[in-house]
C-alpha cells in the first residue's frame, strides 16, 4: 500500500509538472471533495504592460488611455475626458493574444472629440499603442464595420481568441435628441503586426 502511494503522488507530481510546462500563464489545481470543487490558481505577471498612449499617425491622434470598466448599467465605461480613450481592463491588454478593446468619443455637445476622425481608418493604416513598460505594440486596420448600436455584435469585438487584436469603438450616424444615443457603433478592427 505505501508503493502504491509513493507511486501515486509521483504520478500527480509528474502531471502538474507537465501542466506547468504546457500551460506557463497559469496553473490550476482542483481538489474534489463530494459535489464541492475548489480551485487555485497560480497566474503569472502578463508579459505585456498597461496601455498609457495610443498613436494613430493617419488621423494626428496621440491620445492619453485612461482604464475602465463597466458603468452602472454594466456596459464598457467611457472616457472622462473627451480628448482621451479609455481601454476596457477588464479584457485583453493590447499585445495579448485575444481582442483588446479601446473606445473613444465621438463628440461633446459644443465640438469634435478624439474619435471624431476614426472613420478616415481604411485596411492597411497603422495604430500603435505604447505600454506602461516603455514597450510599443504596432497594429495594422484590417476592418472597419458600422453596426446599429442596439445589435452591436459583443462576441466579435470582445473575442478572446486567435492573435493579438485591437479593436477600437467609437459613435456614428445619427444623434438621437431625445435618447442622447447616436444610432450606429463604428468599429476599426486591427491586427498586430509581428
Amino acid at each position: 500500500m505505501k508503493q502504491f502511494i509513493i507511486k501515486l503522488s509521483l504520478t500527480i507530481a509528474l502531471v502538474l509538472a507537465a501542466v506547468w510546462l504546457f500551460e506557463p500563464d497559469s496553473l490550476s489545481f482542483q481538489k474534489t471533495t463530494g459535489r464541492q470543487t475548489k480551485a487555485a490558481v497560480i497566474k503569472k505577471e502578463p508579459e505585456t504592460g498597461l496601455p498609457v498612449r495610443l498613436i494613430i499617425p493617419k488621423i494626428n491622434l496621440d491620445a492619453a488611455v485612461e482604464q475602465v470598466g463597466l458603468d452602472s448599467q454594466g456596459r464598457m465605461d467611457v472616457p472622462k475626458d473627451p480628448w482621451n480613450v479609455a481601454w476596457y481592463d477588464k479584457g485583453f491588454r493590447p499585445g495579448e493574444n485575444g481582442s483588446a478593446v479601446i473606445a473613444g468619443h465621438l463628440d461633446t455637445a459644443t465640438s469634435a472629440a478624439v474619435f471624431y476622425q476614426l472613420d478616415g481608418l481604411v485596411p492597411g493604416d497603422d495604430i500603435y499603442v505604447n505600454d506602461d513598460r516603455g514597450k510599443q505594440y504596432h497594429f495594422v486596420v484590417s476592418n472597419k464595420e458600422s453596426y446599429p448600436f442596439d445589435r452591436f455584435p459583443l462576441e466579435a469585438v470582445f473575442a478572446s481568441e486567435g492573435r493579438a487584436q485591437l479593436n477600437l469603438v467609437t459613435c456614428q450616424g445619427v444623434f438621437d435628441l431625445s435618447a442622447q444615443n447616436y444610432s450606429n457603433r463604428l468599429v476599426i478592427y486591427s491586427e498586430m503586426e509581428e
